[in-house]
């Protein structure tokens, strides 16, 4: 596998490439505090490093994207229902931030020891809801607006704790 990477990393630099953005995703342990389980992530640690050392050598940035992927570890069932977006209220909002504040705080301290140079503070992979209501019964504007207020104040203290951890730059919605 990591032959592959090298080679990728080699020819994307022969075709002009300055950047590799690296896509992640592993699966959570549904405990209290939704937590990721290391050993499900899709790209190891090793592996993360070794692109990001082998990036180097090839004179390439390494972005990294980490994807909101809702399973949960060992099982056959999702942290709450996804058909392609989250519905959400703010019980559920809430615990979506705290899992991704926590998790992204994580990765900004790894990605700033492996030198990457950019991170994703939000998700790549899930859309949220504002409007839909838990079970699909609709939100007011006014319960939308103060959602959707919440994530963008969530969104920003995340930004900051990563800014905290992790000298690179920081993007939010690519």
């Amino acid at each position: 596998v990591r032959l592959m990477y090298r080679e990728t990393l080699r020819r994307l630099k022969a075709h002009g490439a300055t950047t590799a953005t690296i896509y992640n995703f592993g699966y959570w342990n549904d405990d209290t505090a939704w937590e990721i389980d290391q050993s499900t992530n899709h790209i190891s640690e090793a592996d993360l490093a070794f692109i990001t050392s082998t990036a180097k050598e090839f004179e390439m940035n390494v972005h990294y994207a980490w994807q909101f992927n809702v399973r949960v570890a060992g099982e056959q069932r999702l942290l709450f229902p996804f058909d392609g977006s989250a519905k959400v209220d703010m019980p559920l909002l809430e615990k979506i931030m705290d899992a991704h504040e926590g998790h992204m705080l994580w990765e900004a301290k790894r990605l700033e020891t492996l030198g990457v140079a950019a991170i994703s503070a939000d998700w790549s992979a899930m859309w949220l809801c504002f409007s839909c209501g838990i079970d699909n019964q609709g939100h007011s504007q006014e319960e939308t607006d103060v959602l959707k207020d919440f994530y963008m104040q969530r969104m920003g203290e995340i930004v900051s704790g990563i800014r905290q951890q992790f000298s690179g730059k920081i993007y939010v919605g690519e």
